[in-house]
């Protein structure tokens, strides 16, 4: 990955988009925070950011107008935009109205957004990767925001087919099972009973995983609308 790049991370909130904040930093990356949640600015404020308020108040959405007013933005840069990871919880949805409330509310902020980036994006170019999680997966409990991570995955095929170039590429990557540490990992292998076949899903680090979308969001030229995924995605014991 070079470290000439410029990445916008858009809402991000939670521990795994701080992550990728660490590894693009540690690489010398212009990192600018789009939208994120007061709690993830308060521990990022050395961090260029725009608020929603701020993409909201534009007569006309653009982001890219902003950034440059700021001084934020660097035009001979590689722009990369990695969605930040949802974490709402959804398991009050049908029971609790502020529940439904707070998701349909971040699904059209993060519309406002895409539509304040897209005449940006398709100018200067741009990768943009949506990390969702799968519903095939268990997590080990955790909750994975599914009707969240459904509606951005249809989102992010349409931004594919409206923002069609030969230099904008948009596609989603499947969030596997992801450990901090090698113990973390252990232990959840351990958590994950082999089938009947011996066989059982693969546990990465979490680095590996923002290494992965750094790597393809650096290089991919070609593939766009698509769900990503990391292989080997089990392992088998014969």
């Amino acid at each position: 990955m070079s470290a000439a790049q410029s990445l916008l991370l858009v809402q991000a909130e939670s521990e795994f988009d701080q992550a990728v904040v660490d590894h693009y930093v540690s690489a010398n990356v212009n990192v600018i925070l789009i939208a994120p949640s007061a709690q993830f600015q308060s521990q990022n404020v050395a961090l260029p950011s725009l608020s929603l308020a701020e993409i909201q108040a534009q007569d006309e959405p653009d982001i890219q107008l902003l950034l440059t007013e700021k001084g934020l933005l660097d035009n001979g840069q590689p722009l990369v935009v990695i969605q930040g990871v949802q974490c709402a919880n959804e398991q009050a949805l049908f029971t609790d109205e502020s529940c439904l409330a707070q998701i349909t509310t971040y699904l059209d902020n993060t519309f406002v957004i895409y539509q304040s980036l897209a005449t940006f994006v398709k100018e200067v170019g741009a990768n943009i990767v949506f990390p969702l999680y799968s519903d095939s997966l268990s997590y080990l409990g955790q909750e994975v925001n599914s009707v969240a991570n459904h509606a951005l995955n249809a989102f992010m095929k349409t931004l594919a087919r409206e923002l069609t170039s030969d230099t904008v590429f948009i596609n989603s990557a499947v969030i596997p099972y992801l450990a901090k540490d090698e113990a973390e990992r252990k232990k959840m292998r351990r958590a994950l009973k082999r089938s009947v076949f011996g066989m059982r899903p693969t546990v990465f680090l979490q680095q590996e995983f923002i290494e992965f979308i750094a790597h393809f969001s650096h290089y991919n030229n070609m593939m766009t609308g698509q769900c990503m995924t990391m292989r080997p995605s089990t392992e088998i014991s014969v």
